[in-house]
């Protein structure tokens, strides 16, 4: 099946452009089926005190993702992608919209999880569970 994922980045400062991948929102298209992980078991350790995201902020944009369920049947998953990129708050931004091929909706979604979100060690293989 059809879909599109994109990456959600926390930007603390817009215009200094320091970004830090904090979840992934994929949407397959035909039933409309909405996966996305936004701040779940994300290593801030190493990252500047800046750039760990205030827990309103996250949940604010989980808030804004879940309704997208409603809205995701029958509808381009493009279309409905660029559209969240315009209605986040502006700390919290999303890439342009990325197509792909689904086979597995959860293994795919955790696959690429894994791949754009820097976890602690150890934590990788409970990814989906």
């Amino acid at each position: 099946m059809r879909g599109a994922y994109c990456v959600v980045r926390y930007v603390p400062n817009p215009e200094q452009g320091e970004a830090i991948n904090i979840g992934l929102i994929l949407i397959s298209s035909g039933k409309g089926r909405v996966k996305f992980q936004i701040g779940n078991l994300i290593d801030f350790s190493t990252d500047p005190a800046h750039l760990k995201p205030p827990k309103e902020l996250i949940e604010s944009a989980k808030s804004y993702v879940k309704d997208l369920r409603k809205r995701a049947k029958n509808v381009d998953p493009i279309a409905l992608l660029s559209g969240v990129h315009r209605d986040l708050l502006n700390n919290i931004q999303i890439s342009e919209p990325y197509s792909c091929e689904i086979d597995d909706l959860n293994s795919f979604f955790y696959s690429l999880y894994g791949k754009v979100i820097r976890l602690p060690s150890g934590h990788a293989h409970r990814l989906g569970t």
